[in-house]
């Protein structure tokens, strides 16, 4: 692999931080510089947007806070919507949540066994 010498203007505060930063994990800051250049290079990394680690399921961080307060309303009792009685009571409940700009109200449920 050639390799190629590159300068790049840092404001002298952030370049002290941010070699200070290295120093603490053993590395120097052109160590981090070609991790970095190598990550964002590969699309491990992108610049202005944050990449969510998934868990083994293939959740990501919300996705796993969404499923687990899902979980914790239904051990509750609690439901967005619902039951029904049959399916165009579940369809006319959709059109009418389409219709409205804010969710439905949480509602107790009762639990059958």
């Amino acid at each position: 692999m050639s390799q190629l010498l590159t300068s790049l203007s840092l404001d002298k505060n952030i370049k002290t931080k941010a070699e200070k930063k290295a120093k603490e994990i053993s590395m120097t800051l052109s160590g981090v510089m070609r991790i970095l250049l190598n990550d964002f290079a590969e699309g491990k990394i992108r610049i202005g947007t944050i990449i969510q680690d998934k868990d083994e399921n293939g959740l990501s961080l919300s996705e796993q806070r969404e499923l687990h307060q899902a979980l914790k309303d239904i051990a509750s009792g609690e439901s967005l919507s619902g039951p029904y009685s049959s399916a165009r009571e579940f369809l006319n409940s959709l059109k009418k949540d389409e219709n409205t700009s804010t969710p439905p109200l949480r509602k107790k449920i009762s639990k059958t066994k």
